[in-house]
């Protein structure tokens, strides 16, 4: 079970409705396109058909994630100081690599919307899992697909 903000599961919940009235729109499409007769050489019968099928895939996926997920409150998360979810820290990877900082923030999911220059990182992948609970000045080492990653965590803002 994943943990996610109330920010992130009731945009998730608003991107289900807007697709719901998007495949209600699509399905008037089709209608309309089988009006016009032969549907083998019928273009818009077939964009609209396309439209529906990756729709529906986008919509089972969101659905899917919104069944297998824990919602946290923001009064829920503790700020002490250490990494959580919507903390914002910097790290740099390597051992001496103090001249490539990257300002990062933990969420709780990939298509999290966040600030210009602030890079996202998932609390389920490597990384987000070797941060979480860790503070500035420590030295944490994350498993790669190909071979470890030494990361530096320079700061944590509350």
């Amino acid at each position: 079970m994943k943990t996610i903000t109330r920010q992130d599961f009731e945009r998730m919940q608003a991107q289900l409705k807007e697709g719901q009235k998007e495949m209600n729109r699509i399905k008037e499409r089709i209608s309309v396109a089988r009006e016009h007769g032969d549907l083998k050489e019928n273009a818009e019968y077939h964009a609209a058909k396309e439209a529906q099928s990756r729709l529906s895939e986008r919509l089972r996926s969101i659905s899917m994630k919104l069944s297998d997920t824990r919602v946290v409150e923001e009064s829920e998360i503790v700020r002490d100081g250490t990494i959580r979810l919507n903390t914002h820290f910097s790290i740099y990877y390597g051992k001496n690599n103090e001249d490539d900082v990257e300002n990062c923030v933990l969420v709780s999911t990939a298509d999290s919307v966040h600030k210009q220059g602030i890079q996202p990182i998932t609390v389920d992948s490597p990384v987000g899992k070797a941060v979480l609970g860790k503070k500035a000045g420590d030295k944490v080492v994350a498993q790669g697909p190909y071979k470890d990653i030494d990361i530096n965590i320079e700061s944590v803002e509350e």
